[in-house]
């Protein structure tokens, strides 16, 4: 696997982004992804909820999901699985911290309230934290 920085694309204020590494991840398999989930303490678990405004269009569903998946991977968070039911849309994705830290994520958006829901495990407590905030702050300033 390749090494990489994450990209200098992410521009916040105050610089609130949290210092991280992700490592450039070449195929996520599903079925390694469910077996690792299972695996992981529920101890090692963080679930956030964010209402903002989303500034790409979700009313075509299909779009607005590969959207999302776009944003995602150019951060170096894999889309596992993804797809729309019951008006919301559904992400699982994959990443891995420089100190091979895995992070599972588990996203749902709400399309009518436009409410962010996610939940991560990671197989690390105090880089599961970092990274719970990485990606709130990615949701907040790229969605």
């Amino acid at each position: 696997m390749k090494e990489v920085e994450v990209l200098p694309d992410i521009l916040f204020e105050n610089n609130s982004v949290p210092a991280i590494e992700l490592i450039e991840v070449s195929e996520v398999d599903t079925k390694k992804y469910q077996s690792t989930w299972m695996s992981i303490k529920d101890s090692l678990y963080f679930s956030f909820i964010l209402r903002i405004p989303l500034n790409i269009k979700l009313q075509n569903v299909p779009s607005g999901v590969h959207n999302i998946e776009t944003i995602l991977e150019s951060q170096r968070i894999y889309c596992v699985a993804s797809g729309e039911a019951e008006g919301k849309m559904k992400f699982f994705a994959y990443a891995i911290i420089k100190s091979d830290t895995e992070c599972l994520i588990e996203l749902e958006i709400n399309i009518k309230t436009k409410e962010v829901k996610g939940n991560i495990k990671t197989t690390n407590q105090t880089e599961g934290n970092t990274f719970c905030s990485f990606l709130e702050e990615i949701l907040k300033h790229k969605l």
